[in-house]
C-alpha cells in the first residue's frame, strides 16, 4: 500500500495510508488538500514519527539515538557554602530560641503555664 509522509523539516512526522479502512471508498484526494498532498512524500510503506529524510536518496534513515547531557555535579564549593549557611542558620534559631525563653520567663516572673 501506497502512504503520503507528511514532513516536518527533513523529519517524519505522519504517516497517511492511501486507502484508509475508517474512510472506505474515499480517496485520499478527497480527504485531503491537494496543496497539502503536494508537501508530503510518497512511500511504500508506513514510516515511523522521527526518521529522517534523505531528500538526495528518496528514503528514509532511522533517527539517531538521543545524546543525554550529563547532569553537572553540585560543586564541592557551593556544597560547603550552603553547609556553612545553615550551620550559621541553626546558631541564630539557636541564639533566638533562648532569647525569647529569657524574655518569657522575665515576663512571666519565672512561672510556667
Amino acid at each position: 500500500m501506497k502512504y503520503y509522509i507528511y514532513l516536518h523539516g527533513n523529519v517524519a512526522a505522519e504517516s497517511i495510508p492511501e486507502f484508509d479502512p475508517a474512510f472506505p471508498n474515499v480517496p485520499i484526494t478527497a480527504r485531503f488538500a491537494a496543496d497539502f498532498l503536494a508537501a508530503c512524500v510518497k512511500s511504500d510503506g508506513p514510516i515511523q514519527s522521527g526518521w529522517i529524510y534523505e531528500s538526495a536518496t528518496g528514503g528514509f534513515s532511522e533517527p539517531p539515538p538521543p545524546v543525554s547531557e550529563p547532569i553537572p555535579d553540585v560543586p564541592t564549593k557551593y556544597a560547603t557554602l550552603l553547609e556553612e549557611r545553615i550551620t550559621e542558620l541553626e546558631q541564630k534559631f539557636e541564639t533566638l530560641a533562648s532569647d525569647v525563653a529569657v524574655q518569657r520567663n522575665a515576663v512571666l516572673g519565672g512561672k510556667t503555664s
